[in-house]
């Protein structure tokens, strides 16, 4: 059967009409068409974006000696992590800065979504008061930040640069109403955070060979 799908205005409410149709197609099993199977050729690479913190004018935490800068050793970790994923098939990597300069906050994850990257992970290396402190923090999104960032980016609409999931990778922010365009970022937002838990708790357990102090947040 064919689907058609329409939608109206009452005076009373919104109504959504299905119509379904028979399409005149044999029901018969031997009738139907092989399922394709996807090759590993049809499979397009994972895109990882690396976002070493920091750069440029901007040092972050400086170590105890006074001369090693958190933005050096977060943009050597991602060169690191861009080696390791890049010699795995099936991975490819997005450098959000691959030099000493320092990228807006705002642009970093919108570097991401121009590249279609499905991971974006953000490299940083924590000050401590204490120089014996060891140990790695994961941080995933909360909720009510996500509520936010999906609010401001339906605001402002970042000049149609924002984009969408989507066949095609064209999907821009401003070609919806902002009620529609907040609805779309919002299950797109909850399902990338339901992601990055599954990640990160990947992360989380892969360490614990690594050092013993691990947090998650």
């Amino acid at each position: 059967a064919s689907l058609s799908l329409d939608g109206y205005f009452t005076d009373f409410e919104n109504r959504v009409v299905v119509d379904l149709y028979n399409s005149g197609l044999s029901t018969n099993d031997n009738d139907s068409p092989p399922l394709h199977s996807e090759s590993l050729e049809d499979r397009r690479d994972i895109v990882v974006a690396i976002s070493a913190g920091h750069g440029g004018e901007d040092p972050g935490s400086i170590g105890f000696d006074g001369k090693i800068k958190e933005k050096s050793v977060t943009l050597a970790i991602s060169r690191l992590l861009k080696k390791q994923l890049d010699s795995i098939p099936g991975y490819r990597t997005v450098m959000v800065r691959d030099g000493d300069y320092y990228v807006e906050l705002r642009r970093r994850p919108q570097i991401a979504r121009e590249k279609r990257a499905d991971l974006f992970v953000a490299i940083h290396a924590d000050w401590y008061r204490n120089q014996r402190a060891n140990g790695v923090t994961i941080y995933a999104l909360s909720g009510d930040r996500a509520d936010r960032e999906n609010t401001r980016r339906v605001m402002e609409k970042e000049n149609g640069s924002d984009l969408l999931g989507g066949v095609g990778g064209n999907l821009a922010i401003n070609t919806f109403e902002d009620d529609v365009a907040l609805t779309l970022v919002s299950f797109q937002m909850a399902w990338s955070m339901e992601q990055s838990q599954i990640v990160g708790t990947e992360i989380l357990d892969s360490l614990d060979r690594v050092t013993r102090s691990v947090s998650y947040t």
